[in-house]
């Protein structure tokens, strides 16, 4: 399953693939941070093409700010 963690801002999201949710999500995030491994994207035709490129089966909006 391909599960794509979504955080929407002003003009651009975020966005990171997940195939399992992690355990700890703040050391997760911290790894995946050093490694580059999130997408930024504007929130325009070209970044809803770039999110739908990844096929997703699913996508969680982050609404907190963590």
């Amino acid at each position: 399953m391909r599960i794509i963690g979504l955080d929407v801002g002003r003009g651009s999201a975020v966005l990171c693939c997940l195939d399992k949710f992690p355990i700890n999500i703040q050391q997760y995030y911290k790894k995946l941070k050093r490694s580059q491994q999130f997408i930024t994207v504007k929130c325009n035709e070209a970044g809803v093409d770039k999110l739908l490129s990844t096929q997703p089966d699913g996508i969680v909006i982050e609404p907190t700010g963590h």
